[in-house]
């Protein structure tokens, strides 16, 4: 249990405050810093990409453990320092108290997994929170997000239908070739061998015929967007005389060279093929938990201010908040939501 009593040196003290309303300003204070490195680390986890395969991932992820460890640190010490500057509110009436308390108590379900669904959100975030709630939902959050939210661009999976054949092909090619035969099979093997080699060549070559048809006869917008989807740039190699130069032709039809669309798992792709979890589920947490906190912060703090009303000021102090952790800022600038007038 939170001693509330205690003697602090900070802005917090506040003798006329009753005890029930201290407790739940201490846990909102309590609160910050964990609610922080919660939506840091979903940040991290949601919008980072790490690698195409489990095991890159794996690699990848142990790598930055330690800096990205460090970065969470740094920013809960700095939230935690900031935070002393702010000042409760002198009097929270019984209803206050009691919302303060709920919204605490689902800040804690978030960041112990608990489901925290709309009809708890209801009870406790205004009409105009829990439209901000809703719209943010709507709003990418990353760049990824508006980049590769709406999905692989159907040309794309016709596409990758093409080249799944063609490798499902390639791969009874290379199980052919690695298989030990008699020597009275040899000439069979081979026969065979060639054989399926030069049916994977020729849909891997149907597939690149596939894609460069429906990139030449895209509009400008498409061709964008299906070239953003490959793992690596593509030139076909064409002149100003429509002739192929072989030099610049980046583009062939083999396994290793046919261009790879990003999210593939094949150990062709290459790394640029790896696209971020983007979860809806983690998603929706980290913005139950930025609506959460302004709502706390708006109901625990006393909001500097010069000269405008309270409702605005507080309206303004959440928007702040919210917008600073969303875009994913320093925990620095989150001082800004408590003092507006100073941003």
């Amino acid at each position: 249990m939170l001693d509330v009593d205690q003697q602090r040196k900070s802005g917090h003290q506040n003798p006329n405050a009753s005890h029930a309303a201290l407790v739940a300003q201490y846990t909102t204070q309590r609160l910050l810093p964990a609610v922080i490195v919660k939506i840091l680390n979903i940040e991290y986890e949601n919008y980072s990409v790490f690698g195409k395969t489990a095991a890159d991932d794996a690699i990848v992820r142990e790598t930055r453990q330690a800096q990205h460890h460090a970065y969470i640190q740094a920013e809960q010490a700095t939230a935690t320092a900031l935070e002393q500057s702010w000042r409760f509110v002198e009097t929270l009436n019984s209803s206050n108290v009691l919302l303060l308390e709920q919204i605490n108590q689902l800040i804690q379900d978030v960041l112990y997994a608990k489901p925290v669904y709309i009809g708890k959100l209801r009870r406790v975030l205004t009409a105009a929170q829990l439209e901000t709630y809703r719209a943010s939902l709507r709003e990418p959050l990353d760049p990824a997000e508006v980049l590769y939210a709406d999905g692989v661009p159907d040309v794309l999976k016709t596409y990758n239908k093409k080249l799944r054949d063609a490798d499902l092909v390639y791969n009874k090619f290379e199980r052919l070739s690695s298989k030990k035969q008699t020597t009275s099979t040899t000439s069979i093997k081979h026969d065979s061998i060639k054989k399926t080699y030069n049916q994977s060549e020729n849909l891997y070559e149907r597939a690149v015929l596939y894609l460069e048809e429906m990139i030449d006869v895209a509009p400008i917008q498409e061709q964008q967007e299906i070239l953003r989807w490959l793992d690596r740039d593509v030139d076909f190699g064409y002149d100003a005389n429509g002739r192929v130069d072989p030099d610049r032709r980046n583009v062939g039809a083999d396994n290793v060279s046919v261009p790879r669309v990003k999210g593939s798992r094949s150990h062709h792709a290459t790394l640029n093929a790896a696209l971020p979890k983007m979860s809806k589920r983690l998603k929706r947490q980290q913005i139950v938990l930025q609506e959460l906190l302004a709502a706390a912060v708006a109901l625990a703090y006393v909001p500097e201010q010069g000269g405008k009303q309270q409702d605005d000021i507080e309206h303004q102090n959440q928007t702040l908040l919210r917008e600073k952790i969303a875009q994913r800022k320093t925990i620095a600038q989150l001082n800004a939501a408590i003092n507006p007038e100073r941003d």
